[in-house]
């Protein structure tokens, strides 16, 4: 994506959404709790997986919510050094 590198996909996360990204990569939701820590950063489930993800992402309540699709670890660790005072245990 232009002025995102390493982004494959951004926007509101849905079931349909996250059945539709490609395997691989990291998943991880622009929201933080009230700890500042992100609601939800992993890396996005193999196929068979995806319905047990989808209630981790639920429950973390990042449904619906924006997310950001990585290419790969190194990526997101670049986007995440760019955002100030969120703690640096979210780096994976």
């Amino acid at each position: 994506m232009d002025g995102m590198p390493g982004v494959l996909k951004y926007g509101k996360l849905t079931k349909k959404t996250l059945f539709a990204l490609s395997e691989g990569g990291l998943l991880a939701s622009n929201v933080t709790d009230n700890m500042g820590h992100l609601i939800l950063a992993e890396p996005v489930a193999p196929l068979a997986e995806r319905e047990a993800q989808w209630q981790r992402i639920k429950e973390r309540g990042a449904d619906h919510r924006n997310f950001l699709h990585f290419v790969d670890k190194a990526a997101y660790s670049r986007y995440v050094a760019q955002i100030p005072n969120l703690p640096l245990n979210m780096i994976l």
